[in-house]
């Protein structure tokens, strides 16, 4: 014999496997048998709870159904932007018609041949290893530039995504914080 209980919502809390002749030890349970992966129990009908739509959703029970939590899912979007706006600042940067590469060890080795540079004065030249493995020659003035360089393309990533952080801030949808995208 199986037995189910279930709470005020029709939630199956226990599923009881009982011998026969112990109905009494279970009266404040349901003598049914729930097919797999049945959660509830409403109205004489074994309901299944839906897939989480996503992270932002939490179960009602009340109401059989997920809830957005819009404040959640705005939290959720604003680390998605950043994760992109982080991904794109270690990504590489372009500068002199090359594209440089600009994750924590690269940036190191930038801000060091720049202090280099300005302690040899006009005659530094380097020839610097690009993204794509091919080499420019970097004068001066070039090296002391590329820290700047840096900065400006940083700051540029950072403007975007305080933006669209805006944009999902504004938002009063899930559909219209989904639409804000990097």
């Amino acid at each position: 014999m199986t037995f189910i209980k279930v709470n005020a919502h029709g939630k199956i809390i226990a599923v009881v496997q009982a011998q026969a002749g112990t109905d009494d030890a279970y009266h404040d349970h349901l003598k049914v048998s729930p097919p797999d992966g049945a959660t509830h129990y409403i109205n004489g009908q074994f309901l299944t709870q839906p897939p989480r739509p996503s992270l932002s959703h939490y179960w009602e029970d009340a109401s059989f159904s997920w809830m957005l939590d819009l404040a959640s899912a705005k939290t959720y979007a604003k680390e998605r932007i950043t994760k992109a706006r982080n991904d794109d600042e270690l990504n590489g940067f372009d500068a002199y018609g090359k594209t440089f590469d600009s994750d924590s060890d690269s940036q190191r080795r930038i801000l060091i041949a720049a202090n280099t540079a300005q302690t040899i004065g006009a005659s530094f030249s380097v020839d610097w290893t690009c993204k794509d493995n091919s080499v420019i020659t970097l004068s001066y003035e070039q090296m002391v530039g590329m820290p700047v360089i840096m900065a400006q393309v940083g700051n540029e990533l950072h403007q975007k995504a305080r933006t669209l952080k805006a944009e999902i801030d504004a938002a009063t949808t899930l559909e219209e914080i989904n639409a804000v995208v990097w």
